[in-house]
């Protein structure tokens, strides 16, 4: 375990260092996060019945802007490298698990950006900007305790698929096909283009049980108060069986897939 905590603070560190990546990065996200709230704020002047409303829709954007940093938009890079040039080999020869030395760095590799580009963004919507552009403070302290819970197993969970994205490389040498499907589908699906509380019932309820749902929805929704306390468990339950799930075929995968490997180059 001491190895796994040594290399996730090492790869954190390295991380921190890409300032200028993570400013460019607020730009964009702030810039995308005006666009998506004006966007909001015309079909919501159109009147009608809404799950959410304007104020609880337009914090869900800006929350989802500030944490677009943790989603599995691709597996780790340099490991991806590492295969394709036949580096991989030194991997192996670790003395830890290769499953859980990935997942760690994947931990690494989601939290450091995050924390990076969330608070500007999240401080700058909160305190700068007025109605109905601005982003509110949470529904109330309970809600404000639940979204911790369920945005830390959000970040499990979006390791285990990062980790995923990663593994399968070593099936598809390249993996620029996963790295360029996988994002779409999970910004649409996860609630990141319009929240799920606005698509319809059934749809939506379908949504609510799948992994995608559990890695952004579910804990904006905790934050803005639309998931109350008392259902909370629920949704909690259903992100530990996806990270169980998820963790343990991405586990497995790298084992079956490692006695067929093939080192090329290196």
């Amino acid at each position: 375990m001491k190895s796994y905590i040594i290399l996730i603070k090492m790869r954190f560190i390295l991380l921190l260092q890409y300032r200028a990546a993570a400013f460019a990065g607020i730009c964009t996200q702030v810039l995308f996060g005006f666009v998506r709230v004006m966007i909001l704020i015309a079909f919501f002047s159109n009147g009608g019945e809404y799950p959410l409303n304007l104020k609880d829709t337009v914090t869900y954007i800006w929350l989802s802007q500030g944490l677009i940093a943790m989603f599995p938009w691709n597996g780790d890079k340099e490991i991806q490298a590492m295969i394709k040039s036949g580096g991989v080999a030194y991997e192996l020869c670790r003395p830890t698990n290769l499953y859980f030395t990935w997942y760690s760095r994947a931990l690494a590799l989601r939290v450091a950006p995050t924390m990076l580009k969330s608070f500007p963004i999240i401080l700058l919507s909160m305190v700068f900007l007025k109605e109905p552009y601005r982003m509110y403070p949470p529904e109330s302290f309970s809600s404000l305790i639940l979204w911790g819970i369920g945005t830390v197993l959000a970040l499990f969970l979006s390791c285990a698929i990062t980790n995923i994205i990663t593994i399968l490389t070593l099936f598809t040498i390249s993996g620029e096909g996963l790295n360029r499907i996988l994002p779409s589908i999970i910004t649409f699906l996860s609630g990141m283009i319009v929240p799920l509380p606005l698509f319809p019932d059934r749809f939506r309820k379908v949504l609510e049980v799948m992994p995608f749902s559990s890695i952004l929805d579910v804990p904006l929704r905790l934050y803005i108060g639309d998931i109350t306390a008392d259902k909370a468990l629920y949704f909690f339950s259903i992100q530990l069986i996806w990270i169980v799930v998820l963790i343990g075929f991405g586990y497995l995968l790298l084992n079956k897939l490692l006695k067929r490997v093939e080192i090329m180059g290196g």
